[in-house]
């Protein structure tokens, strides 16, 4: 999480929802890399309990701050949009829930769309 990248926080979510998802696997259409593509989505397989515990853990912790750093914080805008913005003295916090109308006016939102949507549907199943 150090580098803030979009692909590695894409490809941590891809993680994440093939793990929320494994059960419904059963081994179809498994290519020689050990990945799974199912409905046109590459998905991986974790055969460690080790490795399922700490991907869970780390997403379930850390996805929410890092799409926050995207969309509304020091990576949602360039240093040329930060004069034309107002400053917001909110600060990030993980037990405030955030308004949805600034989350969609945010410029990476049309990005993240899917991303957000893959990784929430995963969590709702894994519930």
């Amino acid at each position: 999480f150090k580098s803030h990248g979009l692909k590695p926080l894409r490809k941590l979510v891809g993680a994440f929802v093939s793990a929320c998802h494994m059960a419904d696997a059963k081994g179809a259409n498994e290519d020689a890399s050990g990945r799974l593509r199912v409905s046109g989505r590459e998905r991986y397989v974790i055969e460690s309990s080790t490795v399922f515990d700490k991907l869970m853990v780390t997403c379930l912790a850390k996805v929410h701050e890092e799409l926050y750093y995207h969309l509304l914080g020091e990576g949602a805008t360039s240093k040329e949009d930060d004069a034309d913005m107002p400053d917001d003295d909110d600060s990030f916090d993980a037990n405030k829930p955030l308004n949805p109308n600034k989350l969609t006016k945010s410029s990476r939102w049309t990005t993240l769309k899917s991303t957000i949507q893959s990784f929430l549907k995963a969590v709702l199943h894994l519930m």
